[in-house]
C-alpha cells in the first residue's frame, strides 16, 4: 500500500557531503540546528515527503544539488536558499507549493544552471530555465506566471504586451527591477523599446556586454 506522507525533517550531520534516500525510506527526525557545512548533494525525491520547505535547508551553504521534486511539500519556497550560493541544480517541481516565488533570492544564485519549478505531476506546467544568470532566471519566472496558478513570481513590473513590440522581440526584467528587451533568434538585449529587427552591428547589451556574452538569456521550456 502506498506510504502515507512524511513530514519533512532535518537532523544534524556533521561532515556529511551526500545523502540520497530512496522511495519508501523516512528522513531522520529531529530539527536540530543542521550541522551540515560540508553537504553538497541532497537528493529526496519521491519519498512522499509533506509540509514546508525547512528553512534549516539555508544552513548548508556548501550544497550544490537539492533535489525536492515530486513529493508533498506545501507552502512557499524559502528565501532563504539564496544562501546556498553554490547551487546550480535546484529541483522543487511535483509538489503544491503555492505563495510567491522569491525572485530576487533565485537570481542572485549566479551558479544555477538548472532550476525547475511546478505544480503536481499531471497539473500544473513546470518551468525549466536550463542556463545560469540572474537576468535568466528573473525574466523566465516573469514569462511563466501566466502557466504557474500556484507560484507567481515576485520583484518585477509586468512588461509590456509583446503586441507592441516588433516580431521576434520579448520584453523581460532584470533583477533591479528593470525593463528590457531581447531579441530571441540574435540574442541581442538592449534597454531602449525596440522599433525594428537588429541589425547586423552589435548592439547595447544588459549590463553593458554585447550580445553572445554572460549576459545572455536562457531559453525556457513550459512542458
Amino acid at each position: 500500500s502506498p506510504h502515507p506522507p512524511q513530514e519533512l525533517r532535518l537532523s544534524s550531520s556533521t561532515g556529511l557531503e551526500g545523502m540520497h534516500l530512496a522511495p519508501g525510506l523516512l528522513l531522520a527526525a529531529g530539527e536540530q540546528s543542521l550541522a551540515c557545512c560540508r553537504l553538497q548533494v541532497l537528493q529526496l525525491s519521491k519519498l512522499n515527503l509533506a509540509g514546508p520547505i525547512p528553512e534549516l535547508l539555508s544552513q548548508c551553504t556548501w550544497l550544490h544539488v537539492l533535489e525536492l521534486q515530486s513529493n508533498k511539500l506545501t507552502g512557499p519556497i524559502p528565501a532563504s536558499l539564496a544562501l546556498c550560493k553554490h547551487l546550480y541544480t535546484l529541483a522543487l517541481h511535483g509538489n503544491t507549493l503555492s505563495g510567491a516565488v522569491p525572485a530576487s533570492a533565485l537570481a542572485s544564485l549566479s551558479s544555477i544552471a538548472t532550476l525547475t519549478l511546478g505544480g503536481e505531476a499531471g497539473g500544473n506546467p513546470q518551468l525549466y530555465v536550463t542556463r545560469s544568470g540572474a537576468a535568466a532566471i528573473t525574466s523566465a519566472l516573469s514569462e511563466a506566471e501566466l502557466h504557474l496558478p500556484k507560484i507567481v513570481a515576485d520583484n518585477y513590473s509586468p512588461p509590456p504586451t509583446t503586441d507592441e513590440l516588433p516580431a521576434g522581440w520579448k520584453a523581460a526584467t532584470s533583477p533591479d527591477g528593470k525593463t528590457y528587451y531581447y531579441h530571441k533568434e540574435s540574442k541581442r538585449t538592449q534597454w531602449r523599446f525596440p522599433t525594428a529587427a537588429p541589425s547586423d552591428t552589435k548592439g547595447e547589451a544588459v549590463g553593458g556586454k554585447s550580445a553572445g556574452t554572460a549576459a545572455d538569456l536562457a531559453e525556457t521550456e513550459v512542458a
